[in-house]
């Protein structure tokens, strides 16, 4: 139901060519796990792990970016 996994899941047929695309998946994933633990228990363990999980996924996601670009650029 997030917004950014509506997004992945509609473009898998036009970057999952892409190495960086397939590679945004499990940081998502693990956000989303770390998140309901979060929710399920208030601790400082949780809010680290939720913190590193969400920017792993903006690592990737930058990641994917640049390949976009090159991708886009080198044509």
């Amino acid at each position: 139901q997030c917004k950014f996994g509506k997004w992945y899941y509609a473009n898998v047929s036009r970057f999952r060519h892409i190495r960086a695309y397939e590679q945004i998946e499990q940081p998502h994933a693990n956000m989303h796990e770390s998140a309901q633990r979060l929710a399920q228990e208030v601790s400082i363990e949780n809010i680290d792990r939720l913190v590193n999980d969400s920017l792993a996924i903006l690592r990737a996601f930058i990641d994917l970016l640049d390949a976009i670009f090159k991708e886009e650029y080198s044509k």
